[in-house]
């Protein structure tokens, strides 16, 4: 009897891992790994429970395919009794999955402990590994997760896509150590790793965490049902410690109105973490929101970044999430802890490196360590490890037609990662204006730098381009670049200036805005020899009040003594001011101008008035502008946009009652700005 259950016993386990006929060449050492060549040599190491002890080397040496089969428990370190608890040996070796892929990987079954390992032990770990086209169904059960079921151990740079499906709609569960990539993470470590695919029940990354993740994410279509109470995006619950992460995709939130037991009941999903007692920092959301409500007895509240903090020690800072893309306004329900800068943003917000930097997130390449982020062009911010090269340089240039040789764009191309990284540059076949990119290949340990040579005797206008940086696994970063060739200031713009000597203001060549075109106004064109436009000058002394006597302007004036007249009582800028006459009623006191425009031009002026009685009103080309009168006692001031052309500025003060005084109305700062220049 004891020899039929053990071959029933050997016989269930060759089917379990399909036969154990493979050799696995190698010691098993750190130098001498047990290699994986092929699915025989897999299917050996499946079976071989001595290779999963502690200070044991496995590393694959080929990708490995198992369509075809359906499993009924983890493949490695199963749990050997299906009832409650852990039975069996851990994983405690290292596995090297050396950028190899598993395909296909299918478990249907109501167990615990599921995923291509049951449970890896704190002695082991998991790197460099890809599954493909996962397949988990489990109708109940205790840590499921495509690559492992609980981890203890370490797992780093692994990656899982498919589906992995908990919960049935009419079923109820208390468990919340189900995800995408792992189960439970309980005392061990998550890091460079995620999940693609999609999610029934539970979480996209990780069920729940009791220890730290870090530099993953999850891009994931998720649905929950009213039999969870805690649901989230990324993670359920998390008691550890999550940094550098985020989330995607879509989330469906579904309340078909069971309630449990007959009675109502509720549940709760957020978009990044179901339920917070430990702390997440650093991290984002971006996920679509479905809700499904129907019937009476379920009710489901979803929230835009995690749905409930509980725990006095709970820590969330620096997060965000998209509240155009998830349309929710409440990010978070916080029952107790600390919140510290987790806002809403914009679609826009989320997409502008100013949001992540000014929160304290690592972009920078310049800092002494690899960045744990990096910024895509018109997009959200991705984990370092995903785009490996970044590109440091200035990413426009201007240049003057027919003025200049030898021009380049330089850059820096540095390593993301704490590995040297080669790369490739092309899309320079498609822009004309580049010559040639030295060099075009390149390895980054941590920058190498890279010239864009431009191509001579380029005509005015703008040109654009796209250069593609691509690494060894086919990932690439596009670095848009543009480059502007302008007419520039040369000999046209003395020329110009010749033509207009000695003319007086609102002439375009009054480059030193002083109303007269003179040596100042060469000055001003030589400083700016070879730019693309030259700089005006506001001057001060513009309006000639500062000189003291206000003739030295064209003004004109009003007959004596009602004639307007420079004045030191109130002045806005310098010493001095234009006051106006001494008048009585019906004798206005008139300050006016004329002169010619050849662009729009900008006029401005503050006033000061300092009795109830005075009025001041202000006329271009005889048409009243605003009216000013009542007492001031402070400077304000007025604009008005002008177009090209003659145009006659008038100012008349006027008193409403019969007695003679001194004006009580100033103005100064009177300037005359070219709009487009400016």
């Amino acid at each position: 009897m004891k020899k039929f259950f053990l071959m029933l016993f050997l016989v269930w386990l060759s089917g379990n891992c399909l036969g154990a006929d493979g050799v696995l060449p190698g010691e098993g050492t750190s130098d001498s790994p047990y290699l994986i060549e092929d699915k025989a040599d897999f299917n050996a190491f499946c079976s071989d429970s001595s290779k999963w002890l502690a200070g044991v080397y496995v590393k694959m040496a080929s990708d490995i395919a198992l369509s075809g089969s359906t499993f009924e428990t983890a493949l490695i370190a199963y749990d050997t009794s299906g009832s409650s608890g852990y039975q069996g040996q851990t994983y405690s070796g290292s596995f090297d999955g050396d950028n190899h892929t598993i395909y296909d990987l299918s478990i249907n079954n109501s167990r615990s402990y599921v995923g291509l390992f049951g449970m890896i032990g704190s002695e082991g770990s998991v790197s460099n590994l890809n599954l493909k086209d996962v397949k988990l169904i489990s109708s109940d059960g205790d840590g499921i997760g495509g690559l492992c079921g609980i981890n203890y151990g370490s797992i780093n740079s692994c990656y899982v896509t498919g589906s992995v499906d908990i919960f049935s709609q009419n079923s109820w569960g208390s468990t919340d150590s189900g995800g995408g990539l792992c189960g439970a993470n309980n005392n061990g470590s998550i890091s460079n790793s995620y999940f693609i695919g999609s999610v029934t029940g539970r979480a996209g990354l990780c069920g729940k965490n009791s220890a730290t993740i870090t530099n993953c994410y999850s891009s994931v279509s998720a649905r929950y049902f009213e039999h969870n109470d805690y649901n989230g995006g990324f993670c359920n619950v998390n008691y550890g410690v999550i940094t550098n992460c985020y989330v995607n995709g879509t989330i469906s939130a579904i309340a078909y109105g069971f309630g449990y037991d007959d009675e109502p009941h509720s549940f709760s999903v957020g978009a990044f973490c179901g339920r917070n007692r430990g702390e997440i920092s650093n991290s984002y959301a971006n996920n679509f929101y479905e809700v499904v409500q129907e019937g009476g007895l379920a009710y489901v509240f979803t929230y835009g970044f995690c749905s409930r903090q509980d725990a006095s020690s709970a820590i969330m800072q620096n997060c965000f999430w998209d509240i155009e893309k998830s349309g929710r306004s409440v990010g978070y329900d916080n029952d107790s802890g600390t919140v510290d800068n987790v806002l809403g943003l914009t679609t826009a917000e989320m997409q502008t490196e100013a949001t992540y930097t000014d929160a304290g997130w690592d972009l920078s390449v310049d800092d002494g360590d690899a960045a744990d982020w990096t910024m895509p062009v018109n997009g959200y911010p991705l984990l370092g490890w995903q785009l490996p090269i970044a590109v440091i340089s200035e990413s426009s240039l201007s240049i003057p037609a027919g003025y200049y040789s030898s021009v380049a764009l330089e850059f820096q191309v540095a390593s993301m990662v704490s590995e040297p990284v080669d790369w490739t540059i092309s899309g320079i076949e498609n822009c004309s204006w580049i010559s040639s990119a030295t060099p075009s290949i390149g390895c980054s340990n941590p920058t190498e730098s890279v010239t864009v040579n431009i191509a001579d005797d380029l005509v005015v206008g703008d040109y654009t381009c796209e250069l593609i940086f691509r690494d060894l696994s086919d990932r690439i970063l596009i670095k848009p670049i543009s480059l502007h060739v302008y007419a520039p200031v040369d000999s046209a713009k003395i020329e110009l200036l010749a033509e207009n000597w000695l003319q007086g203001n609102c002439i375009e060549t009054d480059y030193y805005l002083d109303g007269v075109i003179d040596m100042l106004d060469f000055g001003q064109l030589a400083q700016c020899w070879l730019m693309e436009d030259v700089t005006y000058i506001r001057n001060t002394d513009g309006d000639g009040f500062e000189t003291g006597n206000i003739t030295t302007f064209n003004w004109e004036l009003s007959e004596d003594p009602n004639y307007w007249h420079v004045d030191s009582t109130h002045a806005f800028e310098g010493d001095y001011s234009a006051r106006a006459g001494t008048i009585t009623v019906d004798q206005p006191s008139t300050l006016s101008t004329t002169f010619v425009c050849t662009d729009v031009y900008s006029v401005s002026f503050v006033y000061w008035i300092s009795s109830e009685d005075d009025t001041l009103n202000f006329y271009i080309d005889g048409v009243q502008q605003d009216p000013i009168s009542g007492m001031s006692n402070s400077w304000a001031e007025l604009s008005y946009t002008i177009d090209s052309g003659v145009h006659t500025l008038e100012w008349i003060y006027s008193k409403r009652f019969m007695y003679s005084s001194d004006g009580d109305v100033w103005i100064d700062d009177v300037k005359f700005v070219p709009v487009a220049p400016l």
